[in-house]
Formats: structure tokens, sequence, C-alpha cells
């Protein structure tokens, strides 16, 4: 009982508290920003303008996928659909990708994410070479612009000894 009244040992305890304590602050905060996007800023070359009325349409093409799609925005409210199509070099690669996230992202008119929402969440092997997606979005206030995000994995056989390979498409701006 004595160590708990002797001075040093006292110190050391209560710095390494103070440290638990500061640690479990930051990583709480660091966690809140891994799982939010909220805040953060879309790269420029990544924002897609909303324009009020007409239906417009256009596509995003990156490495492993292509995004087809047309919205129409009117007041609040975002009509959007697409298509989503692995690319070809993806899909003679591997066999399968068991985890496939899209995300539309929805900012202001500094690039300024508002909030987002998932479009598509898929696993298991290919359903099909293209995924449909149908949406009908209620714009967070102020929202000028959008951007698709995305992120998978793929694998080349289902044994020990695969291949896997990660990749994703990230809109924000580090």
């Amino acid at each position: 009982m004595n160590w708990l009244f002797n001075k040093n040992t006292a110190w050391k305890q209560m710095l390494t508290v103070s440290f638990l304590v500061l640690s479990t602050v930051m990583l709480a905060s660091c966690q809140s920003a891994l799982f939010t996007y909220k805040g953060a800023h879309i790269s420029q070359v990544n924002l897609i303008p909303l324009t009020e009325g007409t239906t417009r349409g256009d596509h995003l093409d990156t490495e492993d996928v292509t995004v087809d799609y047309e919205y129409t925005r009117t007041g609040d409210n975002l009509r959007l659909g697409g298509l989503i199509s692995y690319s070809s070099a993806l899909q003679k690669t591997f066999l399968t990708v068991p985890e496939f996230y899209i995300r539309v992202f929805f900012a202001d008119a500094q690039g300024t994410v508002l909030g987002y929402r998932g479009i598509i969440a898929s696993g298991y092997g290919y359903s099909s070479d293209r995924m449909r997606f149908h949406e009908l979005v209620t714009l967070p206030p102020g929202t000028a612009f959008m951007a698709f995000g995305y992120s998978g994995h793929a694998y080349d056989s289902s044994h020990d000894d695969r291949v896997e390979k990660s990749f994703w498409f990230d809109p924000i701006a580090h």
C-alpha cells in the first residue's frame, strides 16, 4: 500500500492516467472524423454541378469502375439513376468482388460536404457485370454539387492462396 503514497509512483500514475484519457479523447475525435465526411472538402475536379430543371447525364471513368449516370434536380429533390460497370481489367483479372460500396456526396458552393448517401452495397460475387441504381434524394439545404466515391475488394479465387485487390475512389481533397 505504500506505493500508492510514494510521490514518484503517484506522479507516474497520474501521468499514465492523463495520457490514457488524452489518448482516448484524441482517438474518439479521430474516429468520428473517419466515419463522417461532413465538413470535408471535395476536390474541384470531382465536383458535379447540380443544375436545376433539366435532366443531365455524364459518366465517371476510373481504373476499376465506370459510373454512367443521369440526374434531374427539382428544388431540394434529386432523381438520380445510372449504371455501374466494373472495368474489363478488373473482370478479367479477378473472379469475384465480395464487397462493393458506392456513395454520392452532396456539397455546397465551396465544395464542403453537407451529407452523403450510399447508393449501392453489394457483395458475394458478380451478380452481373453491371449494377443499376435509382434514387430519389432530398438534398441537404445549400447543396450545389455532388460527387461519387466507392470502395471494393476483388479476389482471383476462393482458395487460401488467393490474390486480392482493394480498390477505391475518394473524391475528398487530402
